[in-house]
């Protein structure tokens, strides 16, 4: 997950890529994405006219900006930056009413309109389909009409005819987030779906992506016990130590209603961090970035202000974890284990 936030993990592989001397898609064997996250798998997988990859991390970061006025029309009014900021649009919507998604009858609860992002994603990946990735890939959508998580897999997509589609179709279902895009309508696995981002249920990818890879390494012969596993975040925001219990017991229903989703949803990720900690030891690799206490980075905040913020916060990260990244860069050119990731857990 993440939005625009994506430009943090971007960094990382580019880092990775750096220090290996390889591309992303020779480095590992199976790739597994949530939202941005599965657009970052797409796009570091998508072939070129020879054969290698026709982006690299930075190339496909700065592709996907070049669009983000387009994706996100008037994003970086949208978005409160500061902690206060939030406080005074939630109390602008408990004394009005008013809608902050929604706002345009004919997308419904959506935000923006479809139509601009999915120019944006044809002109990225062509014609590409998903069964041409150059390494298997995972991206999780959510289908509304059965109430079912959708794994959408490229090995599926190589065997099976009904389950090929387009990557910019796969990338608009997977990113298809409640009340910023609407839902993707597509016709997969023989019947018609109803897809939203698959953060709705797998924010954190890092889980799936274990599961799967032990799958995945079964089907090849391989034992599903050497996994090594890479989990990139988009950034996380740290407690606070001034929060008093009165920040939370007094709070109207809008701002206790927001606390309680982002506790549910810190305690679900630090949940899934400590159990794959604990089954795959130094065998799993989490970068995630510390964002800001008194920051808020919207996931549709295009402005130039967010984006350098975003910006600086990854290149710092990357300094300051370049050793670490170096020895995960060692250990992928290493033969004899399953290398898994995961992009855009937050």
């Amino acid at each position: 997950g993440g939005g625009v936030r994506g430009v943090i993990p971007s960094r990382i592989l580019a880092e990775l890529e750096r220090a290996s001397g390889q591309p992303i898609s020779s480095l590992f064997d199976l790739i597994v994405g949530t939202s941005i996250g599965g657009i970052a798998a797409l796009a570091l997988t998508v072939p070129g006219p020879d054969g290698s990859p026709l982006y690299t991390p930075d190339s496909a970061a700065e592709l996907l900006a070049g669009h983000k006025d387009v994706i996100f029309p008037g994003g970086e009014l949208s978005v409160p930056r500061t902690v206060t900021e939030a406080r005074e649009l939630a109390s602008t919507v408990t004394r009005t009413g008013f809608a902050v998604a929604g706002r345009h009858r004919d997308r419904g609860n959506a935000r923006y309109s479809a139509e601009p992002y999915e120019v944006a994603l044809s002109e990225f990946f062509g014609d590409t389909m998903l069964s041409s990735a150059l390494t298997p890939i995972v991206a999780t959508a959510f289908d509304v009409l059965t109430d079912q998580p959708t794994h959408l897999r490229s090995d599926d997509a190589a065997e099976i005819a009904d389950r090929d589609l387009p990557m910019a179709t796969v990338a608009r279902a997977v990113t298809a987030a409640p009340t910023f895009l609407p839902p993707a309508e597509v016709e997969w696995g023989g019947r018609r779906t109803v897809l939203v981002d698959g953060g709705v249920f797998a924010n954190g990818a890092s889980l799936l992506a274990y599961t799967e890879a032990r799958m995945h390494a079964a089907a090849r012969g391989r034992s599903p016990d050497r996994i090594l596993l890479v989990s990139l975040g988009t950034g996380r925001h740290v407690g606070s130590p001034d929060y008093e219990v009165d920040d939370f017991s007094r709070r109207h229903w809008v701002g206790l209603a927001n606390r309680l989703m982002k506790a549910a949803e810190a305690g679900q990720h630090e949940m899934h961090h400590r159990l794959l900690r604990d089954l795959l030891g130094d065998q799993y690799w989490r970068f995630q970035p510390k964002l800001p206490a008194d920051e808020v980075f919207g996931t549709d905040d295009t402005s130039d202000e967010q984006m350098s913020a975003l910006s600086a916060i990854a290149d710092q990260f990357v300094a300051e974890h370049r050793g670490k990244i170096g020895q995960l860069a060692e250990l992928l050119e290493s033969e004899g284990q399953h290398h898994s990731m995961a992009v855009g857990t937050p």
